[in-house]
């Protein structure tokens, strides 16, 4: 289960450092690409539509993108870290019991009084008969 975490997070934080430097070979100037049917391509295909790739933003507007994605990614580092940190102290911590508390036994046996022997049903009938008025 560890394993599968700790592999999850390689994944993830892969993902999110390729997102965060964008492409990896942005498109220079007259750079095109193509669909074809349900593919994009930068080579020309039959029947394909050419698309325009430019990006329509400012250069300050790239700049400000790549810092946020650069700050986020650091915070998300320091997140990371921080969890673990918890996540360590917490390890050898017993398990909590959530909802009441178990009905503790008592220190002593409750008394019961002693059973009475078994007599025949004649003699139960004459002491339940002595016993009225």
């Amino acid at each position: 289960m560890v394993i599968h975490r700790v592999a999850a997070g390689l994944v993830l934080a892969s993902t999110f450092a390729a997102w965060a430097q964008g492409p990896a070979t942005p498109p220079g100037p007259g750079a095109q690409a193509w669909r074809c049917g349900n593919q994009y391509t930068d080579q020309p295909c039959p029947n394909g539509r050419a698309l325009d790739v430019a990006d329509p933003r400012s250069a300050a507007q790239q700049a400000q993108t790549r810092q946020a994605a650069l700050r986020d990614a650091a915070l998300a580092d320091k997140l990371a870290a921080q969890r673990r940190a918890l996540e360590k102290a917490g390890a050898h911590t017993r398990a909590v019991r959530i909802g009441p508390e178990p009905v503790k036994a008592a220190s002593k046996p409750v008394y019961r009084p002693p059973r009475r022997a078994n007599r025949g049903r004649a003699a139960q009938l004459a002491a339940s008969a002595a016993a009225r008025p």
